[in-house]
């Protein structure tokens, strides 16, 4: 065995008082490993930088333009190159130290929102600014995020890799609860453009991180061409049935069941008859019903049957989906409800997520986990897929339909894949 395999297979544990302390926690074992704890702060940086710069990018543009149509295609300028570049991302991540490729991007992305500041700040900006470098941004994630993903077993080995995606899941929907109320906070206060300067500071921490580390994460791919290792990936997923299974029972509840999150405002407004307010609550209950199911992971660590438990939140996340469809404004109690559904829909989705993601990076060969990450990854970008047409029936048919139309094929799905890959209920 490797080197570099025998680092992930029993990543170093630190003896200082602090790991000590962490590795006596069961919910924060991951902890115990120094340079996880500096990767977990970065990362949580680098993700409240990017939810307060939604905020402050889209009021930028909406204030330049007034434009609807161009706010969202700023969001699709930033969201467009995962599917352009995240699969050579993931061929990279395999033959770069994965420390320095996620310095590079970080730096890319600080390098992006410093520009936007200076712009912003000396009344330059113009509109083709910011898509450029939404596009950049976008750009840099599609190489930081599978590079980033596969990190985290070189940092932790094997045996903790379930709490620290768990760990990272919980970072990442803290900052989905509060990121973006701190950047509306902040326009508000000092602009657009010192927001702006704030999130090129975070990502500065974000970078300030990596530089402790002591792990680089080697590459292990096969010095070849980056399209022949692309290749490479691609079929051993293709050729793999239960990733491929796995992949999709990502990419279809990501498709046709995450619609429910855009449809909100209507529910908000036309449905439950809470306005804005109510529109806030709903959204705070199911990054928090996330936050809630990602500490349970953490919790719970290295369980055995993770097969039964993907399959049961798969089921569990398309069954709240659909009852939240069922929410309406007529029963005083229905706000209430609807609440305790969105919550459970939150949770269900990042434990099966997360648990998606462990299994994914502990079947694949290290060789190959940054490209099979990719294609993980890619999934996400797929999104734009379901919340055209779902928008489409909503206009039609009502947001109720089109939410519950999408759970309902999220879990015939989840069950017609269960019968046609019965492995995927014993894995562990």
């Amino acid at each position: 065995m490797s080197a570099e395999i025998a680092e992930i297979e029993d990543a170093p544990h630190v003896t200082s008082a602090v790991g000590d302390f962490f590795a006596r926690s069961r919910a924060f074992s991951s902890f115990q490993h120094r340079d996880y704890r500096y990767f977990w702060t970065g990362n949580v940086a680098a993700f409240t930088a990017m939810a307060m710069q939604q905020v402050a990018q889209g009021w930028l543009i909406f204030s330049l333009t007034n434009s609807a149509f161009l706010l969202g295609l700023v969001s699709f300028m930033g969201t467009l190159p995962i599917f352009v570049f995240s699969l050579v991302g993931g061929a990279v991540a395999d033959r770069m130290e994965k420390r320095r490729l996620i310095h590079v991007t970080q730096t890319i992305n600080m390098v992006c929102i410093l520009a936007l500041a200076i712009l912003t700040s000396t009344d330059l900006i113009e509109v083709w600014h910011v898509f450029i470098t939404a596009f950049l941004s976008g750009s840099a994630m599609a190489f930081n995020a599978p590079a980033r993903q596969a990190f985290v077993v070189e940092l932790v080995g094997r045996r903790n890799l379930m709490n620290a995606i768990a760990l990272n899941s919980s970072g990442m929907n803290i900052t989905r609860m509060f990121g973006p109320a701190l950047g509306g906070v902040l326009v508000s206060a000092i602009g657009v453009d010192g927001t702006f300067y704030i999130n090129a500071a975070c990502y500065a921490i974000a970078i300030a991180t990596l530089i402790p580390m002591q792990i680089t994460g080697k590459p292990l791919a096969q010095n070849r061409s980056v399209w022949n290792n692309l290749v490479e990936g691609l079929r051993y997923v293709r050729q793999n049935d239960t990733i491929l299974a796995l992949m999709g029972l990502v990419a279809v509840p990501t498709i046709f069941g995450m619609c429910y999150q855009m449809l909100m405002p209507v529910f908000a407004g036309e449905v439950l008859n809470v306005g804005a307010g109510g529109l806030g609550v709903l959204m705070g209950v199911n990054g928090a019903g996330a936050l809630v199911g990602s500490l349970a992971l953490a919790f719970v660590g290295d369980y055995e049957k993770r097969g039964k438990v993907l399959i049961s939140a798969a089921v569990g996340f398309s069954t709240a989906v659909i009852l939240f469809s069922l929410s309406t404004g007529v029963l005083p109690a229905s706000f209430v409800l609807a609440l305790a559904v969105i919550m459970v829909v939150g949770g269900t989705n990042v434990v099966f997520m997360a648990t998606t993601n462990t299994l994914l990076q502990t079947m694949s060969p290290d060789e190959l986990r940054g490209r099979v990450m990719s294609v993980f990854m890619l999934t996400w970008g797929l999104m734009p897929l379901g919340t055209l047409p779902a928008g489409a029936i909503a206009s039609s048919l009502g947001a109720p339909f089109a939410v519950g139309l999408g759970g309902l094929i999220c879990l015939v799905f989840v069950l017609l894949l269960t019968a046609r890959q019965p492995k995927l209920w014993h894995l562990s």
